[in-house]
């Protein structure tokens, strides 16, 4: 008799010699048709055998199943994110690499200049890495793309762009370029002498100022009443207006205020309002000072019986008399002489008179002939002696 779960292929029809009786298993069993052992799970029959079905590695996901009294391996296997293989052994992308269906495939490869800012680690599913080129180059930073560029001369880097450094204007001198491979605009510019700005933009100082640090300053404007000496022209670098007073003035020459008329009684010398001079009491002044004047015009004379420069006089005294500009003694009378007249204070000649006493002749001056006593014998007769 057939097993359980056979198929009855022949059977025995009677009036035979031998058992011909004939079973197959069915599906899912194997065995002899009379007795049949189901497929374990795990396993499916094939033809007279139940084969182990498949196992998949521990890296891979299984789809479908093998149950008990299968007939086919409905197992399937495919390898998890990050490995590669069939599913029954899987290998991981090792680090560098990453998994793009069934291959590991190498990563980008940073430019000898640039920075790796991410990596492919193992097992990864995409090309993780990015690159950034380095300060003062310019590129995708990939090793075999554009790969990194210096910026040249003359440019910096600016974001993913070599961008141009500023120029120095044409009155300026460039103190420092932009040398190459530069993250910044370095360039340093100097206006030239006579002109301000920051070296790009430069201006020329006007006439009438000068240039003096960052600034175009007023060159000096004299007064009304000074000379104008020296020019500032368009660009200059100093102040080169020197201003003086016109004659019988003082001061700076600067400005509406700068010169100060000399005053009636005064001159100008040099820088200086000096007073003219002032005539002692008994003197005689002659000229003036008028205002603006440049000299000491007054001249003094001291009065007849006065002696000195006439700033200063002093009265000859009784006894004296004025001669130019002295004071000269007057006449002294002899000792045997009577004085007729004197020399009062403030005379202006020798008024003395001398006159010799009875019986004596001579001038009567002491230091002169003097008075000399008539002779015996004689008597004194007018200035002279006659013989008894």
């Amino acid at each position: 008799v057939c097993h359980s779960q056979a198929t009855t292929l022949a059977t025995c029809p009677g009036g035979g010699t031998s058992d011909v009786v004939n079973c197959s298993c069915n599906a899912g069993y194997i065995g002899d048709g009379f007795v049949c052992t189901e497929c374990a799970a795990g396993t499916y029959q094939s033809r007279s055998k139940c084969l182990n079905c498949t196992v998949c590695d521990a890296h891979a996901t299984t789809s479908g199943s093998c149950p008990a009294g299968g007939t086919s391996n409905a197992v399937t296997c495919a390898c998890n994110a990050g490995y590669v293989m069939d599913g029954i052994g899987c290998t991981q992308c090792a680090a560098g690499t990453y998994q793009s269906d069934s291959q590991c495939l190498s990563c980008t490869v940073c430019d000898a200049h640039a920075t790796t800012l991410t990596s492919c680690p193992a097992g990864g599913t995409f090309n993780a890495v990015k690159c950034s080129c380095n300060a003062g180059y310019t590129g995708d930073g990939i090793a075999v793309g554009t790969g990194c560029t210096p910026c040249p001369q003359g440019t910096y880097q600016s974001g993913n762009t070599c961008s141009s450094c500023r120029v120095c204007h044409s009155q300026a001198t460039t103190l420092a370029t932009c040398p190459g491979g530069g993250t910044s605009d370095v360039v340093n510019c100097s206006c030239n002498a006579g002109y301000i700005g920051d070296g790009f933009v430069c201006t020329e100082c006007a006439a009438g100022t000068y240039q003096s640090g960052s600034k175009c300053l007023n060159c000096t404007v004299c007064g009304a009443h000074a000379t104008t000496s020296g020019s500032c022209p368009a660009g200059g670098t100093s102040n080169a207006i020197s201003c003086t007073c016109n004659a019988g003035y003082i001061g700076s020459g600067v400005g509406g205020s700068g010169c100060t008329q000399c005053a009636a009684g005064k001159y100008q010398s040099d820088s200086q309002c000096l007073s003219c001079t002032v005539c002692d009491a008994h003197a005689t002044r002659s000229g003036s000072c008028p205002a603006g004047g440049t000299s000491n015009a007054i001249t003094c004379a001291c009065n007849a019986g006065y002696v000195m420069d006439g700033i200063g006089c002093t009265q000859c005294a009784a006894g004296k008399y004025q001669s130019g500009s002295q004071c000269l003694n007057c006449t002294v009378c002899d000792a045997h002489a009577t004085t007729l007249t004197s020399c009062p204070a403030g005379g202006t000649f020798n008024a003395v008179k001398c006159s010799c006493n009875a019986g004596y002749t001579g001038d009567g001056i002491a230091v002169g002939t003097g008075c000399t006593p008539c002779p015996q014998g004689t008597y004194q007769s007018g200035n002279t002696c006659s013989s008894c």
